[in-house]
């Protein structure tokens, strides 16, 4: 007797094979959709966890933008932070270059 996966339900495909579905999954090309389970738990698709080799107890950084979510592991949410940092300068810098110049203009007046 085959025991069924509470989990998964199939459809027939065109030729007659079953075809598995998830039932909280939903893929559409390379955006792929999960639903919040009971205590706000979501599933990390098989896909997505081998594409990021994201393991068995791998932390992740949520990361709350106006536009959505950022998943990414720690690692990478300070390299992004390191890199939207470089080449900004020093706000002393900055800081001392605007006060010269607005010391110059004074100066011609």
């Amino acid at each position: 007797m085959t025991q069924r996966v509470p989990t998964m339900r199939t459809r027939p495909q065109r030729r007659g094979v079953p075809k598995p579905v998830r039932r909280n999954m939903h893929c559409m090309s390379d955006t792929i959709v999960a639903v919040v389970g009971k205590k706000g738990r979501v599933v990390m698709p098989k896909p997505l966890r081998d594409g990021h080799h994201w393991e068995e107890g791998t932390s992740l950084v949520f990361i709350d933008r106006p536009e959505g979510v950022l998943v990414m592991t720690r690692t990478e949410a300070l390299r992004a932070v390191r890199k939207s940092l470089t080449g900004a300068g020093s706000l002393a810098e900055e800081l001392i270059a605007e006060r010269r110049s607005e010391a110059a203009r004074e100066a011609k007046r």
